[in-house]
């Protein structure tokens, strides 16, 4: 009896849920594009999309510490390679934010060529959780107005600790 009751609450929650997504009047719009970074470290002079700004005293020489931030004008992609046709660029900054895993704190925004923008923040639980790798959409501009959504993140090349690709796969709520 219990579990019918449960059953049914939980058909009527989704329901309601339904017809508040409907009575707004948005729409989705699903969206992946690859984001390519180069870091410097140190000496390197290759081309550079992201850069080591700040790095806590006395924390760890690893490349990933707590307290690091960086800065990114990383290009977007509509491939994995970073020779595919480049559709933006994300520019922001990202920051070590945890002494227990890694985790990065994100903002930055992707300037989509001729689309407009997409705001993103949020912790990403690089390495220590089961959980996606999901952040916040929090704004946007032009054919993104008033976004609000999530983004996946999925790394998909890596060279420790030079250069990495991730998958951006967005879900976008927007105005009708």
């Amino acid at each position: 009896m219990a579990a019918a009751v449960g059953r049914t609450l939980s058909g009527l929650i989704a329901i309601v849920m339904v017809m508040a997504y409907l009575a707004k009047g948005e729409r989705e719009e699903k969206l992946r594009v690859y984001m390519h970074a180069t870091m410097l470290y140190k000496n390197v002079t290759f081309n550079t999309e992201a850069v080591v700004v700040q790095k806590s005293p006395g924390m760890s020489s690893a490349a990933a510490s707590f307290g690091e931030m960086h800065v990114v004008d990383n290009p977007l992609t509509n491939g994995r390679s970073l020779t595919s046709s480049q559709v933006g660029s994300a520019q922001g900054v990202y920051a070590y934010c945890s002494r227990s895993n890694v985790a990065a704190w994100w903002s930055f925004t992707a300037f989509l060529d001729g689309r407009g923008t997409v705001i993103v923040m949020g912790v990403e639980q690089i390495i220590g959780s089961s959980f996606p790798r999901v952040l916040s959409v929090v704004g946007g501009t032009g054919d993104f107005a008033n976004a609000r959504g999530s983004v996946l993140f999925n790394t998909t090349a890596f060279k420790f600790p030079t250069f990495y690709v991730v998958s951006l796969d967005f879900t976008l709520l927007l105005p009708s």
